[in-house]
């Protein structure tokens, strides 16, 4: 009796079960015309900012932009430091190559195949030294400052993010969660008591072919979409654009003159809200 082959990887059989609907997509897209951006880019956006318990989702065109895009979105700078693992694609560490950054690794928990939170601790404290004018961490391999980390969710399991999320907030570091192999997974948050959708923990996150920036939104929704009512697509544009230009810069005198206090740093480089 012979025994059916057994693909080593099926992407047919998925499409055939959703053949129907995809196709029905695939109409509406082209009886808009809409192959970039246009309305089913938008439900999209829409419903998988649902999906993952996000105020909103940007549409990019694979998850190397997302990821990239995250980072830069983040404010990490040419001549950083990220810290990531090993084990994941190389979109990873090339969108980290692409913001202009250095990636450095710490090894993963051999339990969950993610972000090892000991050893993250371990490379932080041992690892790194603080630079003597900045405070900020610098690190022995790369030279460079420490700025983000980017734990990756894979294979559908989130990493342990209650105690990355805390040696970042002690090293103040950036998180930007890749969670392009994790749609949906959840992470139950012993500090906050309750569940979390992968992507909705970092400052900003990446997913595959989308790039579900919650805080980083939140902000520009309070400081921009919530500040007055725009006539015309450009007037949003050159605010959006503005008020960017704006943080951005304020985190770059932060880093010129090193740490302050939340207080002195709102009191001496307070941005205004764009009017």
């Amino acid at each position: 009796m012979s025994t059916p082959e057994i693909p080593f990887l099926d992407l047919v059989t998925v499409h055939r079960e959703l053949r129907d609907e995809l196709c029905s997509v695939f109409e509406t897209a082209l009886d808009t015309a809409g192959f970039i951006g246009g309305p089913v880019v938008r439900e999209f956006e829409r419903d998988f900012a649902e999906f993952c318990e996000a105020p909103f989702c940007v549409g990019m065109a694979s998850g190397t932009d997302a990821l990239r895009f995250a980072l830069i979105a983040a404010g990490v700078r040419a001549g950083d430091t990220v810290v990531t693992v090993p084990l994941t694609f190389i979109a990873t560490t090339e969108a980290i190559s692409q913001a202009g950054a250095r990636a450095d690794f710490v090894d993963i928990d051999e339990r969950t195949y993610t972000m090892d939170p000991e050893a993250l601790r371990t490379y932080l404290e041992t690892g790194c030294t603080p630079d003597p004018i900045t405070g900020r961490l610098v690190s022995h391999r790369t030279g460079g400052p420490v700025t983000a980390v980017v734990p990756v969710h894979l294979y559908g399991q989130i990493a342990d993010m209650d105690p990355i999320l805390e040696l970042a907030a002690r090293y103040d570091l950036m998180v930007i969660e890749d969670a392009c192999q994790a749609h949906g997974a959840e992470y139950f948050s012993t500090k906050e008591g309750r569940w979390r959708k992968a992507g909705s923990m970092g400052r900003v996150a990446a997913c595959m072919d989308n790039a579900a920036m919650e805080s980083f939104f939140s902000l520009l929704q309070k400081n921009v979409f919530n500040s007055q009512t725009w006539r015309t697509r450009d007037e949003l544009h050159l605010a959006i654009v503005t008020w960017i230009e704006r943080t951005y810069h304020r985190r770059r005198r932060q880093r010129t003159l090193g740490k302050l206090t939340p207080i002195e740093f709102e009191t001496i480089y307070a941005v205004p809200e764009v009017a």
